[in-house]
């Protein structure tokens, strides 16, 4: 099965993001749901799943400070956010 593992950003990025889509991007659609950044696409047996959903849990504890960098379109329906941190 195909899996996708993201982080939910802190409040102050999604604020972030919201603003410059009213700046630069107004025909970006935003999501109605929940804002989240993709750290990887994998596949894994589904026998596996209850594993790997434990060993994520114990690093979803462990904060990431970042700060963004910039924001560019990557397609008319895509905005990248970059990251700097020293942690990554």
């Amino acid at each position: 099965m195909k899996y996708l593992i993201h982080i939910r950003p802190p409040a102050e990025v999604i604020k972030e993001i919201q603003d410059y889509s009213k700046k630069f991007a107004p025909s970006l659609q935003l999501p109605s749901n929940e804002y989240h950044a993709t750290l990887m696409v994998a596949r894994f047996n589904t026998k596996d799943e209850p594993n790997i959903i434990n060993d994520l849990e114990k690093i979803c504890h462990a904060p990431i400070t970042a700060r963004a960098s910039e924001m560019e379109l990557f397609t008319d329906e895509t905005l990248v956010i970059k990251l700097n941190s020293k942690e990554l």
